[in-house]
């Protein structure tokens, strides 16, 4: 029975990862189309934004600034397009067990 709810939780979170990629794109081509630039919000700015994610994680262990500049590198779109498969992927692992 847990694995069952698992998965739906794992099937749901999919899909609302690949709407909710699909709508950043589609509100990043509409604002694209009126001022002419396309502005990509990265998985750090997301963090620092939401307060998942603190500044001084990345100053106080030397080690983390290669995720740092990792987490800026990659849009939340591309995250999220990314992430939305393989949510599915381990739903369907669940769902099977």
């Amino acid at each position: 029975m847990t694995d069952r709810l698992l998965s739906l939780l794992l099937f749901g979170i999919a899909y609302l990862s690949g709407v909710a990629a699909i709508l950043i794109l589609f509100v990043g081509f509409i604002d694209w189309l009126q001022t002419g630039s396309w502005s990509n919000l990265s998985v750090l700015e997301l963090g620092y934004n939401a307060h998942l994610l603190k500044a001084r994680w990345f100053l106080d262990h030397q080690w983390s600034w290669w995720m740092h500049d990792v987490l800026h590198w990659i849009p939340v779109y591309a995250f999220l397009l990314g992430f939305a498969p393989l949510a599915w992927l381990f739903g369907a692992w669940m769902a099977r067990r």
